[in-house]
């Protein structure tokens, strides 16, 4: 346009040089002012200091946006369920038991031995039921009737077990972290008329991992010993006993009596009790990784000098990586010392998901330059949730939450 305009001077300059008398030196200068102006725009043209587009860029403009945000990820629902039953656990203190003394039955003729003395079997017992087999050690023994009283000592131990019933574990966890993400701002040439001023397409990682233990069932197992203290009572009342010491033979002769006792006592007496408490320690580890593509049209407004927002919102596409560990351990207290029950269950489930959400964006920016912003900026986002099994536990996930983040915008 300039190079015409001086074109256009030239030719009136030319006109009014041929019609003024005199005037062939005026035109002479003129034509020179002339020339000089047309070669030096031509000189700046090429050098850029005066260049001859100053429109907008007219192809389509790409902001870079790299950002660091704390995502609230979603929230786990766990259900958990162990592989350990109650009845796999074997007592830690050892099975119940019974020592009795070898002193026969109270209705049985036989042979029998005790502490302080003994009444075995002769020829005649199983006719007469008598027998001049038998001796004692003490005095103490005759009671004031004359009645001949026999101890022994036995043992017994009783063991038993209590446990709650299976407990099936619920509870809800949040998966939050550090979210790094890469957005491009992308905006339509000059001339377009859209709803919008740009495209937002957002690149989002995020990593968490969650452990959770519970206690599937509990339990305690004791173990009561007993002192058996067993006294038989010989009707002797009508004899007259030999003294304190004596010992018949098999042999004989010699005083008989009765082979079978005329009553039996046993008294229990508790010597002691063990204890120890049982558990099952089930252990639940979850690692989500997940990679979040957001697309959706930005529009945007001035605040004031320098400071503008941005508001963007459209779909999100979920890729997720999952695995699901489980572990199992019975534990055992026993006085005070905690020892391992089996060598435990292990198991462990990894897979992939894909899901499609929404996302809704607010942003405030502040203008550095021409090329660089600073930002802020706040997602809510709705995804579908899925769940996670390993055949005993299972993990509901939610992915829906929020995001609140700080960047920098590079526009070129």
């Amino acid at each position: 346009m300039k190079i015409s305009y001086q074109l256009l001077t030239l030719t009136a300059c030319l006109t009014a040089g041929s019609s003024a008398s005199g005037g062939e030196d005026s035109f002479a200068k003129i034509l020179r002012h002339e020339a000089s102006l047309l070669a030096i725009q031509n000189d700046s043209s090429k050098s850029g200091l005066f260049p001859t587009n100053t429109s907008r860029p007219s192809g389509w403009r790409i902001a870079i946006s790299p950002s660091v945000s704390y995502q609230r990820f979603g929230k786990l629902n766990i259900n958990g369920r162990a592989n350990n039953r109650s009845s796999m656990i074997p007592s830690l203190l050892g099975a119940g038991s019974e020592t009795l003394p070898d002193i026969g039955s109270a209705t049985s003729f036989g042979d029998r031995s005790y502490t302080n003395g003994f009444v075995n079997q002769t020829g005649p017992t199983a006719d007469t039921g008598r027998t001049w087999f038998w001796g004692y050690q003490n005095e103490s023994q005759v009671t004031a009737t004359g009645d001949l009283v026999m101890s022994a000592i036995g043992n017994r131990a009783i063991y038993q077990e209590a446990y709650s019933d299976p407990f099936r574990h619920q509870s809800s966890e949040t998966l939050d972290g550090i979210t790094p993400r890469l957005d491009f701002q992308i905006s339509p040439p000059s001339g377009h008329q859209l709803p919008f001023q740009n495209i937002l397409v957002s690149l989002a990682y995020f990593s968490d991992d969650m452990n959770n233990s519970f206690t599937s069932f509990t339990g305690n197992q004791t173990l009561d010993r007993y002192r058996l203290d067993f006294r038989d009572t010989f009707e002797t009342s009508n004899l007259i006993l030999p003294g304190a010491g004596y010992s018949g033979t098999a042999a004989g002769p010699g005083v008989t009596i009765a082979n079978l006792p005329g009553s039996r006592e046993v008294i229990e007496t508790l010597t002691g009790t063990e204890t120890a408490m049982v558990g099952n320690v089930v252990n639940l580890d979850v690692n989500i990784n997940n990679l979040s593509l957001a697309i959706g049209p930005t529009i945007e407004g001035v605040i004031a000098s320098n400071w503008t927002w941005q508001a963007s919102a459209g779909p999100t596409f979920n890729f997720y990586q999952y695995k699901l560990r489980q572990s199992e351990q019975a534990m055992g207290t026993v006085n005070g010392i905690d020892t391992l029950i089996g060598t435990g269950f292990r198991d462990s489930e990894s897979g992939h998901e894909f899901g499609i959400g929404i996302f809704v964006r607010g942003s405030l920016q502040r203008q550095i330059n021409e090329q660089w912003r600073l930002r802020c900026f706040i997602q809510a986002e709705i995804a579908e949730s899925f769940e996670v099994s390993n055949g005993a536990s299972s993990v509901d996930i939610d992915p829906s939450g929020y995001s609140v983040g700080l960047g920098a915008t590079f526009s070129y």
